[in-house]
Protein backbone atom coordinates (compact mmCIF):
# COMPACT_ATOMS: atom_id res chain seq x y z
CA UNK A 1 0.00 0.00 0.00
CA UNK A 2 1.51 3.36 -1.05
CA UNK A 3 2.73 5.78 2.16
CA UNK A 4 0.01 8.42 1.69
CA UNK A 5 -3.03 5.98 1.04
CA UNK A 6 -1.48 4.13 4.19
CA UNK A 7 -1.64 6.96 6.56
CA UNK A 8 -5.07 8.50 5.39
CA UNK A 9 -6.18 4.42 5.87
CA UNK A 10 -4.18 4.76 9.53
CA UNK A 11 -5.99 8.30 10.16
CA UNK A 12 -9.74 7.14 9.32
CA UNK A 13 -9.76 4.34 11.17
CA UNK A 14 -8.88 5.51 14.08
CA UNK A 15 -10.67 8.64 14.15
CA UNK A 16 -13.92 6.13 13.28
CA UNK A 17 -12.65 4.41 16.07
CA UNK A 18 -12.50 7.06 18.42
CA UNK A 19 -9.29 6.68 19.48
CA UNK A 20 -7.06 10.08 20.46
CA UNK A 21 -4.90 9.98 16.98
CA UNK A 22 -1.14 10.77 18.96
CA UNK A 23 -1.54 7.17 21.19
CA UNK A 24 -1.75 3.32 21.74
CA UNK A 25 -4.97 1.80 23.30
CA UNK A 26 -3.60 2.27 27.00
CA UNK A 27 -6.30 -0.39 28.39
CA UNK A 28 -6.77 -4.25 27.64
CA UNK A 29 -10.74 -2.91 26.99
CA UNK A 30 -9.05 -0.07 24.63
CA UNK A 31 -6.79 -2.44 22.43
CA UNK A 32 -10.04 -5.34 22.44
CA UNK A 33 -12.41 -2.56 21.27
CA UNK A 34 -9.35 -1.48 18.71
CA UNK A 35 -8.96 -4.93 17.30
CA UNK A 36 -12.88 -5.82 16.91
CA UNK A 37 -13.06 -2.55 15.51
CA UNK A 38 -9.67 -3.28 12.73
CA UNK A 39 -11.54 -6.58 11.89
CA UNK A 40 -14.78 -5.20 11.22
CA UNK A 41 -13.17 -3.13 8.63
CA UNK A 42 -11.13 -5.31 7.25
CA UNK A 43 -14.46 -7.59 6.42
CA UNK A 44 -15.55 -5.00 4.69
CA UNK A 45 -12.06 -4.43 2.29
CA UNK A 46 -12.50 -5.65 -1.35
CA UNK A 47 -9.71 -8.47 -1.74
CA UNK A 48 -7.17 -6.75 -3.60
CA UNK A 49 -7.44 -3.63 -0.39
CA UNK A 50 -7.20 -6.30 2.06
CA UNK A 51 -4.24 -8.42 0.47
CA UNK A 52 -2.47 -4.74 0.29
CA UNK A 53 -3.30 -3.98 3.93
CA UNK A 54 -1.85 -7.32 5.57
CA UNK A 55 1.05 -6.64 2.96
CA UNK A 56 1.82 -3.78 4.68
CA UNK A 57 0.96 -4.61 8.07
CA UNK A 58 3.30 -7.38 7.66
CA UNK A 59 5.87 -5.85 5.78
CA UNK A 60 5.97 -7.98 2.35
CA UNK A 61 6.57 -5.88 -0.63
CA UNK A 62 5.59 -7.31 -3.76
CA UNK A 63 8.92 -9.26 -4.84
CA UNK A 64 9.56 -7.57 -8.24
CA UNK A 65 12.43 -7.28 -10.22
CA UNK A 66 14.77 -4.81 -10.21
CA UNK A 67 15.99 -3.62 -13.00
CA UNK A 68 19.74 -2.57 -12.45
CA UNK A 69 18.88 0.50 -14.90
CA UNK A 70 15.95 1.98 -13.03
CA UNK A 71 18.15 1.67 -9.81
CA UNK A 72 21.03 3.59 -10.89
CA UNK A 73 18.46 6.39 -12.24
CA UNK A 74 17.02 6.47 -8.86
CA UNK A 75 20.10 6.39 -6.98
CA UNK A 76 21.20 9.26 -9.35
CA UNK A 77 17.42 11.08 -8.20
CA UNK A 78 18.46 10.64 -4.62
CA UNK A 79 21.83 12.08 -4.63
CA UNK A 80 19.88 14.86 -6.73
CA UNK A 81 17.14 15.16 -3.73
CA UNK A 82 19.88 15.73 -1.36
CA UNK A 83 21.58 17.82 -2.52
CA UNK A 84 18.15 19.79 -3.30
CA UNK A 85 17.67 19.91 0.48
CA UNK A 86 19.13 23.08 2.43
CA UNK A 87 19.14 21.97 5.87
CA UNK A 88 21.10 18.55 6.56
CA UNK A 89 23.39 19.20 8.98
CA UNK A 90 23.53 15.63 10.65
CA UNK A 91 23.46 14.41 7.10
CA UNK A 92 26.44 16.33 5.76
CA UNK A 93 28.52 15.86 9.08
CA UNK A 94 28.20 11.67 8.36
CA UNK A 95 29.21 12.39 4.35
CA UNK A 96 32.23 14.35 5.99
CA UNK A 97 33.11 11.86 8.46
CA UNK A 98 32.63 8.78 6.35
CA UNK A 99 31.93 9.17 2.79
CA UNK A 100 31.94 5.32 2.26
CA UNK A 101 29.35 4.68 4.75
CA UNK A 102 26.88 7.70 3.53
CA UNK A 103 27.31 6.86 0.02
CA UNK A 104 26.80 3.53 -0.05
CA UNK A 105 25.01 2.01 -2.82
CA UNK A 106 23.38 -0.81 -0.04
CA UNK A 107 22.92 1.79 2.56
CA UNK A 108 20.64 4.08 0.40
CA UNK A 109 19.05 1.66 -1.56
CA UNK A 110 17.43 0.85 1.84
CA UNK A 111 15.75 4.27 2.15
CA UNK A 112 14.43 4.03 -1.61
CA UNK A 113 12.90 0.98 -0.93
CA UNK A 114 11.58 1.47 1.88
CA UNK A 115 9.84 4.40 0.25
CA UNK A 116 9.14 2.23 -3.17
CA UNK A 117 11.76 3.92 -5.29
CA UNK A 118 10.30 7.68 -4.58
CA UNK A 119 13.99 9.85 -4.58
CA UNK A 120 12.55 12.41 -2.77
CA UNK A 121 10.73 10.36 0.37
CA UNK A 122 13.70 8.25 0.44
CA UNK A 123 16.00 11.90 0.53
CA UNK A 124 13.57 13.11 3.06
CA UNK A 125 14.05 9.81 5.20
CA UNK A 126 17.87 9.50 5.36
CA UNK A 127 18.23 13.23 6.31
CA UNK A 128 15.90 12.39 8.88
CA UNK A 129 17.59 9.52 9.64
CA UNK A 130 21.19 11.02 10.64
CA UNK A 131 18.84 13.70 12.59
CA UNK A 132 17.69 10.71 14.96
CA UNK A 133 20.67 9.14 15.21
CA UNK A 134 22.28 11.69 16.69
CA UNK A 135 19.60 12.59 18.71
CA UNK A 136 19.78 9.36 20.06
CA UNK A 137 23.87 8.51 20.34
CA UNK A 138 25.12 11.86 19.57
CA UNK A 139 27.22 13.36 16.98
CA UNK A 140 30.80 11.25 17.79
CA UNK A 141 32.00 8.44 15.21
CA UNK A 142 28.66 6.39 15.64
CA UNK A 143 26.86 9.04 13.42
CA UNK A 144 28.75 7.86 10.72
CA UNK A 145 28.42 3.90 10.75
CA UNK A 146 26.09 1.47 11.70
CA UNK A 147 25.06 1.42 15.21
CA UNK A 148 26.65 -1.67 17.50
CA UNK A 149 25.81 -3.38 20.61
CA UNK A 150 28.50 -1.52 22.39
CA UNK A 151 27.12 1.69 21.29
CA UNK A 152 23.36 1.05 24.05
CA UNK A 153 23.73 2.34 27.32
CA UNK A 154 23.87 0.67 30.58
CA UNK A 155 20.22 1.50 30.84
CA UNK A 156 19.70 0.18 27.65
CA UNK A 157 20.85 -3.41 28.08
CA UNK A 158 18.25 -4.89 30.43
CA UNK A 159 15.59 -3.63 27.91
CA UNK A 160 17.02 -5.31 25.19
CA UNK A 161 17.88 -8.60 27.29
CA UNK A 162 14.05 -8.45 28.28
CA UNK A 163 13.73 -9.69 24.67
CA UNK A 164 10.65 -6.59 24.10
CA UNK A 165 12.68 -5.81 20.77
CA UNK A 166 13.80 -9.14 18.76
CA UNK A 167 14.61 -9.13 15.14
CA UNK A 168 13.41 -11.51 12.82
CA UNK A 169 15.77 -14.51 12.15
CA UNK A 170 14.78 -14.54 8.32
CA UNK A 171 15.61 -11.64 5.84
CA UNK A 172 13.60 -9.50 4.02
CA UNK A 173 12.76 -9.82 0.10
CA UNK A 174 16.40 -7.30 -0.19
CA UNK A 175 17.87 -8.47 2.41
CA UNK A 176 16.49 -6.16 5.16
CA UNK A 177 16.41 -7.03 8.57
CA UNK A 178 12.48 -7.08 10.19
CA UNK A 179 12.57 -5.73 13.92
CA UNK A 180 9.49 -6.79 15.86
CA UNK A 181 7.62 -5.70 19.43
CA UNK A 182 6.72 -8.43 21.27
CA UNK A 183 4.17 -6.70 24.10
CA UNK A 184 3.99 -9.82 26.01
CA UNK A 185 7.36 -10.17 26.41
CA UNK A 186 7.17 -6.58 27.99
CA UNK A 187 3.50 -7.60 30.05
CA UNK A 188 4.73 -10.90 31.40
CA UNK A 189 8.00 -9.35 32.83
CA UNK A 190 6.77 -6.03 34.38
CA UNK A 191 3.53 -7.85 35.84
Amino acid sequence: MPSSLSKEFDLKLAKKAGFALNRWPKSEEDAKRAEEFLANELANLSLVDHERVLFDIYGITAQEKEDPEMIDSKLNELQSELDRIESKDDYDQALQMNPAYVESRDFRLLFLRREQFDAKGAAKMMVAHFVEKRNLFGSGEVLARDILQSDLGTKDMPVLRRGYIQVLPVKGCFGETHPVQDGHAHRSRSR
